[in-house]
Formats: structure tokens, C-alpha cells, sequence
């Protein structure tokens, strides 16, 4: 197993934590390329400057591979689902690697795929609307650019997030049903009719949510009544 660690700048944070809850596969996709426009800028942390960091960026390399955006009071992660080449300078490469293609993930392909899913043509009710951006990126810039699109809207994304939520915590309690939403909680899912709720009796820092997740770790085991 591979581990890079980040620095998460007050800048890319709010970007990466969005003031708003995640609530679509679209916004999934937006929070992995912008961490991957960022990690192609900025080098891995060795590692007594990652020790104790609370803020930060972390990527796991392995059969399952996974990005952890990492905070004081939350965290999440979802499937990472590119190959990384760690070149000499220390600078890490991002490659998609499927079905016999391979695309250089680089900043013009980052900027290409977040414009289409911000193009109003994703929201438009004809199919042709959306796959007529979708023609001109394989014409003019690469012709597996559908590919590499398809791939990305049909993989399954593993959304997992703890948190801290004092404010919907206090108004659960308020009303005398403080285990409806526990103070400190990890969801699964991210769309309201889907999602499932976890609590947990104590806070939990990074490390211990990366090793909750880690396939390569023992597992913790939930409490049942």
C-alpha cells in the first residue's frame, strides 16, 4: 500500500468542503477532479510534516484505492479511481487506465471534464444536447474523451463521511430525540432517500476513520442492542 499525504490550504478547503451537503454523483466527481487539479501542484508531505496535521489531503494506493479529504471536525472519502506514477522530483502522475485506454488525467482534461458537467447541456432533456460537447471534446482535444466521461458517471463513488454537527444534534435534542442524529456520526450515501445514519459514542480523528475504511486493516465492529 502507497500513502500520500497533503497540505490543505485554507483556499483549496473551502473548495473541497463545500458549504453545503453533498447531494449528487455530479458534485462527487467536481470534489475528485479539484483534488486532483491540486495534488498535480502541490507535493506529498514526507512524513514528520503529515505526523498530527489534522487538515489534510490523504491518498491510499492499493487493490482498493481511496481519497481522504480531511478536516478538524469531518472528513470524507470516496474511490480513487486513477493509476498514480510517482516520478523522480517527487510530483505524483495521474493516469486513467481502462478497457485498453489510457488518458493523462493533466489540468486540461480536469478543466475539460468539469466544464461538461457544468455545461447546461448535462440538465437538458435531450440527449443530443449533452452529446454534442461530449463530440467536440473527442474532435478537438481526445478521442476517448467519452470514455473516460462514461467511466467516471457509471463507477460506483463509495461516498463515506464523519462528522460533527453540534447544530442538528442540539435540535434533535431540543426535541427529545438526540439519537436521531447523533452528535458525532458517520453517513453512508449522500441522496436523502438512501443515505444511512451511524453514531458514534465518541469522537473520532482521521487516522482512525482512514483505518475504518482501509480493507487492508482489521475490522472495528458496531455495538448491536
Amino acid at each position: 500500500m502507497k500513502k500520500y499525504e497533503f497540505e490543505l490550504e485554507p483556499y483549496t478547503r473551502d473548495v473541497l468542503f463545500p458549504h453545503h451537503l453533498i447531494k449528487s454523483k455530479k458534485e462527487i466527481l467536481e470534489l475528485l477532479m479539484e483534488a486532483t487539479r491540486y495534488m498535480l501542484i502541490k507535493a506529498p508531505m514526507d512524513a514528520e510534516q503529515a505526523k498530527g496535521r489534522a487538515e489534510k489531503i490523504v491518498l491510499l494506493i492499493d487493490k482498493m484505492s481511496r481519497l481522504f479529504i480531511c478536516s478538524d471536525n469531518k472528513a470524507y472519502s470516496i474511490v480513487y479511481p486513477f493509476t498514480v506514477i510517482n516520478q523522480e522530483n517527487n510530483e505524483l502522475r495521474f493516469e486513467f487506465q481502462k478497457d485498453g485506454v489510457e488518458i493523462s488525467v493533466d489540468h486540461q482534461l480536469i478543466s475539460h471534464f468539469i466544464s461538461v458537467l457544468k455545461s447546461e447541456s448535462f440538465y437538458s432533456n435531450c440527449s443530443l444536447d449533452f452529446a454534442d460537447p461530449i463530440d467536440r471534446m473527442e474532435d478537438d482535444f481526445n478521442k476517448n474523451f467519452w470514455v473516460f466521461t462514461r467511466y467516471l458517471l457509471l463507477m460506483e463513488d463509495g461516498y463515506v463521511r464523519y462528522d460533527i454537527d453540534e447544530k442538528s444534534y442540539r435540535n434533535a435534542l431540543a426535541q427529545g430525540n438526540p439519537h436521531t442524529h447523533p452528535l458525532h456520526h458517520i453517513d453512508i450515501f449522500y441522496t436523502s432517500n438512501v443515505a444511512c445514519k451511524f453514531g458514534l459514542e465518541s469522537p473520532m480523528d482521521n487516522e482512525c476513520f482512514i483505518d475504518c475504511i482501509n480493507v487492508k486493516t482489521n475490522c472495528k465492529y458496531l455495538k448491536t442492542r
